[in-house]
């Protein structure tokens, strides 16, 4: 009987403290660590959105990370880097793309082939 009090008051502690949103101490520095080291170096990946023939880029990436490229406007565009030879690539109508971030830390003016008054910039870091 004693086993089962002692049980029932450990789930109903558990419960107590999930309920009232409660963490460790030592999971809060893991999960803040990362969001800094994101911040300051770039993210591993990020998201360039087309919509009404404009660019937005989500935020910074990191030498050779990923970038999304989503398409939301009803016609094709591209994400053409205005010096030759760091990326390029077609996006169709309400398509995504992926392509890797340049190697070397900068900032990388863009355009579209198709809409040459669309113009963004990557942010390698």
């Amino acid at each position: 009987m004693n086993h089962r009090l002692t049980a029932v008051a450990a789930l109903a502690a558990a419960s107590a403290l999930v309920s009232l949103g409660a963490t460790s101490a030592s999971a809060a520095p893991v999960a803040a660590a990362p969001a800094a080291v994101a911040s300051a170096h770039g993210a591993k990946s990020v998201v360039i959105t087309i919509s009404s023939f404009a660019f937005t880029v989500s935020g910074a990436v990191r030498p050779g990370g990923r970038v999304t490229v989503h398409n939301h406007d009803v016609v094709a565009h591209t994400v053409t880097s205005n010096k030759a030879h760091h990326f390029n690539v077609e996006i169709k109508a309400g398509g995504t793309r992926t392509f890797t971030a340049p190697r070397k830390a900068g900032r990388y003016a863009f355009h579209c082939s198709i809409h040459p008054e669309m113009h963004g910039t990557l942010v390698v870091r």
